[in-house]
């Protein structure tokens, strides 16, 4: 048979912020997105009470809104998701150049964009994205990128015809076969 729980048990439990009852301390936090420890830490460490220390964590995450490209974000970290970005290269780039949020995630979508691959009408974030996925050794690419100056979508269509014929083990063969097919086709 159940235990009764007596209602005043869970009465002292409430909790009024704002002139808004929750159930408990923790609700509350949940309610306003914030980290129900960290407001208990808060309220511990500089001795204030509970409903000092939830306005002061609800300020702090209004104060990390950014707006970027005329849409209001919830913080960098939510941001640079939306726009696959690293957030801790955003950071550091705000960082070392002393620039807003706005200017590090526009300079990181630049970056983006430049280092962007398309080979055979698909998209690739990187170089080694693409050999990875062409089973290419990127070692390979990039020597013969040094080497032999072609475009980059010529020597990935090179080597990934001469992956079809014989399999890529290392640098030095790569290389030496990569040397072949240049001068056979000039």
């Amino acid at each position: 048979m159940p235990r009764k729980i007596r209602s005043n048990y869970m009465e002292k439990f409430k909790f009024v912020y704002n002139g808004r009852t929750f159930e408990s301390k923790h609700k509350c936090c949940n309610f306003y997105g914030i980290c129900y420890r960290s407001v208990m830490a808060y309220q511990n460490q500089y001795k204030c009470r509970t409903e000092e220390a939830i306005t002061h964590f609800i300020e702090l995450k209004k104060s990390k809104e950014i707006i970027f490209r005329n849409r209001k974000w919830a913080s960098i970290k939510t941001c640079c998701e939306f726009y696959d970005l690293n957030e801790d290269s955003v950071k550091t780039d705000m960082w070392n150049r002393k620039c807003t949020p706005q200017e590090a995630i526009e300079r990181a979508i630049e970056w983006k964009k430049a280092h962007e691959i398309t080979y055979h009408g698909v998209k690739y974030p990187s170089l080694p994205q693409c050999c990875e996925d062409l089973e290419i050794n990127p070692i390979s690419v990039r020597l013969y990128m040094e080497k032999m100056g072609f475009l980059l979508h010529v020597r990935l269509h090179i080597i990934s015809n001469l992956k079809r014929k014989e399999p890529l083990n290392s640098v030095e063969k790569n290389t030496k076969i990569l040397r072949n097919v240049v001068l056979r086709m000039d």
